[in-house]
């Protein structure tokens, strides 16, 4: 993930039920219930930085882009229907500022508080889960590949 943005998923273990891979083995995904629509969103705050938080509910979708789509890459398919379970997702993407309120740190080539955290490794975002969740008492992770697509789709397709 070098130079990528990332986004969060609040983990509840309470709530964990395997779902489907691309090869149709479980997987975990660490999914989270809502119990009503007032619990579907909520800030999660920490030293002055708010990261605004969404619910997605869970379903099944087709995960990958058909071979005949002239943008298909090697590695988007096969295409199989996956089942993920409902999650808390961060909103928007680490900023710099909420990534510096929690490590103290910017390592981003392009500067400005409001710009999504760049130049991150897959170490360190997996490092700001931890620290996040040191500070705030909630467990928190980076998305399954089946989650961030799931949550891309919204609902689409495509």
């Amino acid at each position: 993930m070098a130079g990528g943005l990332f986004w969060l998923i609040k983990h509840n273990k309470a709530a964990n039920r395997p779902a489907a891979s691309r090869s149709g083995a479980p997987i975990n995904t660490g999914g989270s219930k809502a119990t009503s629509p007032a619990a579907a969103s909520f800030a999660e705050s920490v030293n002055g930085s708010e990261i605004d938080m969404v619910f997605v509910k869970g379903g099944t979708f087709v995960m990958g882009s058909p071979a005949s789509d002239p943008d298909h890459d090697q590695d988007e398919g096969p295409q199989t229907e996956v089942t993920v379970q409902g999650f808390h997702m961060s909103k928007y993407e680490i900023t710099q500022a909420q990534y510096k309120a929690v490590m103290n740190a910017n390592p981003s080539s392009f500067k400005g508080d409001t710009l999504p955290v760049d130049s991150v490794s897959w170490n360190s975002a997996v490092e700001f889960c931890r620290k996040l969740a040191q500070l705030t008492g909630h467990q928190y992770r980076l998305p399954t590949e089946a989650e961030w697509e799931y949550a891309a789709r919204a609902g689409s397709t495509k």
